[in-house]
């Protein structure tokens, strides 16, 4: 009975307290919007998906019975499966989201760089086959640039240059495309 009086309030100081520790361990100082793109946010993104994992495992195990019960297992086999599923896949979920958000931020800076694929293949005169590439309108453009790009994706970009040396973030011009690494 005590142990759910204790750790609910601190649950919610924890939820009023994180935009101030992520601004602390991010060094973020700069604007924010409510309603910022999920991958241009990874970390967050992230740290929510995580969340939101946790929750269901402990949901699971709350009704263990139950679940032992419509899967014809013992309850101290779902009890186990919980206790290290309740370390494991949060931590699974946070890196696959992680990923996901970065991968379609890389695809977002080829889509600025490229343009949107038309569909109408051309040939050249010397024989050479390419896709006509249409450049994206002046908002789209503001959406795919206006954020800070994390260092590993500048380091991705510059896939000659020393891999230890990263740019630190930088906020890209509105519709101007991405700046120069």
């Amino acid at each position: 009975m005590l142990i759910p009086i204790v750790v609910f309030p601190l649950l919610l100081v924890f939820i009023g307290v994180y935009p101030f520790l992520e601004a602390r361990f991010t060094r973020d100082r700069g604007e924010h919007h409510l309603l910022d793109r999920p991958r241009n946010r990874p970390v967050r993104t992230a740290i929510g998906a995580a969340w939101i994992a946790l929750y269901l495992v402990l949901l699971a195990g709350g009704g263990n019975d139950i679940v032992a019960t419509r899967l014809h297992l013992s309850i101290n086999t779902v009890t186990w499966m919980v206790r290290i599923a309740v370390f494991v896949v949060p931590a699974v979920v946070f890196v696959v989201t992680r990923r996901i958000c970065l991968g379609l931020q890389l695809r977002d800076r080829e889509l600025v760089m490229h343009g949107r694929e038309t569909g109408v293949i051309k040939r050249l005169p010397h024989g050479e086959y390419v896709e006509v590439h249409q450049p994206l309108d002046q908002a789209r453009l503001h959406t795919l640039t206006a954020h800070e790009r994390p260092g590993e994706l500048v380091e991705h970009a510059s896939s000659g240059l020393d891999p230890l040396s990263l740019d630190p973030p930088r906020r890209t011009p509105s519709g101007s495309g991405p700046s120069s690494s």
